[in-house]
């Protein structure tokens, strides 16, 4: 007994040095920006960041004259409303999160755990806006040029699985807690605690030569590089 306790008292050490060391880890990055000469464009094609204060998502125009979206995201798997989308929000991450949490109140510790540390498969999730997202606290404006822009829909179109016809696959199931204007997409690449939904982003930004965080497991990470 003595000897099982002492176990589950170091395994609990452990847990609990890894997560300070992993907070730790994660607000140093914050503060070491990526592209650190880089120029904010204040015009240019237009984007949004937009965080649920969780999960940060990109924003683009569902359709302007480099990209149209509806070429890969068909709007026929979404249900009609009369609405017409005007913006996609994309946001990669895991895909048992995704489907077996509609609420933080579903969240069980078997699969915040699974998500965390052992490396999981990947869903797209793809919402229609009619409207812009407003500027606030939890959404922030970006102006890209064309190069950039294009760039950065390359990254988020690869980060999709694709059929043998290069379409976009989505995940069929029952019980959706979804409303009309979300779904989800197979993705590719495995989630951990490495590589989180905010650092997909990241990556994007990163990729296309924005400042912002070198690393960024947390939305927060991200937001501080750009201002309302």
């Amino acid at each position: 007994m003595k000897f099982l306790l002492k176990w589950i008292g170091k395994i609990l050490l452990f847990l609990l040095i890894f997560v300070a060391s992993y907070f730790l880890v994660a607000w140093a990055c914050a503060f070491i920006p990526a592209n650190q000469d880089a120029k904010r464009l204040s015009k240019g094609n237009q984007i949004f960041l937009r965080t649920n204060g969780v999960h940060l998502d990109l924003v683009f125009p569902i359709r302007n004259s480099l990209h149209d979206w509806t070429s890969k995201i068909q709007l026929e798997d979404f249900e009609q409303t009369n609405q017409i989308p005007e913006w996609v929000s994309l946001g990669w991450g895991d895909k048992g999160f995704f489907m077996k949490t509609p609420t933080w109140g579903d969240l069980t510790p078997s699969i915040a755990i699974k998500a965390l540390f052992l490396p999981s498969e990947t869903a797209m999730h793809v919402s229609l806006h009619s409207k812009a997202p407003v500027v606030g606290d939890n959404t922030r404006e970006v102006f890209l040029s064309d190069e950039q822009y294009s760039e950065l829909v390359r990254f988020a179109e690869n980060s999709f699985h694709t059929s043998k016809k290069r379409e976009f696959m989505v995940i069929d199931y029952k019980d959706t807690y979804l409303n009309v204007n979300d779904r989800f997409y197979e993705a590719k690449g495995s989630y951990y605690f490495v590589q989180t939904c905010n650092n997909w982003a990241n990556e994007g930004l990163k990729k296309i030569g924005l400042k912002t965080a070198v690393w960024a497991p947390f939305d927060w990470s991200i937001l501080r590089y750009f201002p309302k």
